[in-house]
């Protein structure tokens, strides 16, 4: 499959010359990009290279810090519900007379082993999802902390509307 070669609309002067090797399937993925962006395969790689060298906008990093905050959140919610379940399945167990397992071995040892061996293990995770809820506030704490003591930048400052 031949490929057409792209210009460049810059003076061949002003633009350093790079000799790049990609994946066929990379390249049809930049080539795509390029296409619906109305540019040449450099422009589009030029600008892809110069967006990921300019500083993220303090919108898009407290977009990025809440979406970890929630998925922390998730995770211990999912921690919890675990834990609930297991205590809940203890509890039966519990009460689970030994004569209505005698014809049922297997049933008898999953009781068993969570009766003995869960509480260690329910210990642990609790444990862990304290110490990850504990964190998931610092952070937030921090945050808002910084976030009411960080100079605003100039182009932040833009966007804040005025009454």
């Amino acid at each position: 499959m031949s490929r057409a070669r792209n210009t460049t609309t810059a003076p061949t002067g002003s633009v350093a010359p790079l000799g790049l090797r990609l994946l066929p399937e990379l390249r049809d993925k930049i080539e795509a990009a390029a296409r619906t962006n109305g540019r040449s395969l450099n422009a589009e790689v030029s600008a892809r290279l110069q967006t990921s060298f300019e500083p993220q906008t303090t919108e898009q990093i407290q977009d990025l810090e809440l979406e970890i905050s929630k998925q922390r959140m998730a995770t211990a919610v999912e921690r919890a519900k675990a834990i609930q379940y297991s205590l809940t399945l203890m509890a039966i167990a519990a009460h689970v007379p030994p004569a209505a397992l005698a014809n049922s071995p297997t049933v008898a040892a999953i009781l068993k082993e969570v009766t003995t061996n869960r509480n260690a293990k329910m210990l642990d995770s609790a444990r862990q999802m304290l110490a990850d809820a504990v964190q998931t506030v610092v952070d937030i704490d921090q945050k808002i902390s910084d976030s009411q003591t960080k100079p605003v930048k100039t182009q932040d400052a833009k966007k804040i509307k005025r009454p």
